[in-house]
């Protein structure tokens, strides 16, 4: 599976591929554009999924969600991490714990999937912690960037988030995705050019909500639902959950992930 920019033209955005390089899946692309995904393991997926609540609604969904994200992960080699019921002090700590993880040195991308209850206040995203006590999302993606996570410069972080953005109800109404143009930095020798904190950082959303910030890229923050409205799902899991775990394994080693998140959009 490759990871491209959603921003950039099909010729120049880069992409990462999640099997090796003589992969058969990357022949069609100029290997420049490619991010180097050959470290065994390829990294982490760290995996927080919230089910019992203090006062919120249970979703029960939720841990079989982190499974079927897990056994993906690991069918591409990826060491996957599982964190249930967490209060937002220990998710706080375990996003800590793992930016400052020396074994990121050796690893070529880092996964994060989180699901749980979300919402926003005073125009900020949050998830929220088994205490109901709450995480802004721009402070998860902070520990990531590469002042506080100096070991995955020039690396890909990939968010998956699939949360509610707030409790209103979306009817349904034929989408119109939007992308805003982000530049993209090719880093050649991280020992001698400087990059901002921010950097190997890319915001992609189903839906764009506000304006997307340039000095984030290269970070896959993929949400579901429109700022303001429930995420829908079942006992069994959530329907975006669903849709994106199987196109992971059905088209995951033939398709970039931007194209297959592309297509999580309408089959979720």
């Amino acid at each position: 599976m490759n990871v491209t920019s959603p921003c950039e033209s099909e010729s120049t955005r880069t992409k990462i591929e999640l099997k090796p390089s003589v992969n058969n899946a990357i022949k069609h692309h100029d290997e420049s554009s490619v991010y180097k995904m050959s470290s065994k393991p390829r990294g982490y997926c760290l995996i927080i999924a919230n089910v019992n609540f203090r006062m919120a609604t249970q979703l029960p969904g939720n841990s079989q969600d982190a499974n079927r994200i897990g056994d993906v992960f690991r069918s591409f080699d990826f060491i996957v991490r599982k964190y249930e019921n967490r209060t937002a002090k220990e998710m706080r700590l375990i996003f800590k714990q793992y930016a400052n993880d020396v074994q990121l040195k050796k690893h070529d991308a880092f996964v994060v999937f989180i699901s749980t209850h979300g919402n926003h206040l005073n125009g900020k995203e949050l998830f929220l912690g088994s205490d109901d006590d709450y995480i802004f999302k721009e402070d998860v993606l902070a520990y990531f960037n590469n002042k506080n996570c100096p070991y995955l410069i020039g690396k890909p972080k990939i968010f998956f988030i699939d949360a509610c953005r707030g409790g209103e109800e979306d009817a349904g109404i034929p989408i119109v995705q939007q992308r805003n143009a982000l530049p993209t930095i090719h880093i050649e020798s991280i020992a001698t050019r400087k990059v901002p904190d921010w950097s190997d950082m890319l915001i992609y959303s189903s839906s764009v909500v506000g304006n997307a910030k340039n000095f984030l890229y290269n970070v896959i923050a993929n949400f579901h639902f429109l700022k303001g409205y429930v995420s829908w799902g079942t006992k069994s899991g959530s329907f975006f959950t669903n849709a994106l775990t199987e196109l992971l394994k059905k088209y995951g080693r033939e398709y970039d992930l931007v194209t297959l998140l592309e297509k999580v959009c309408f089959a979720a």
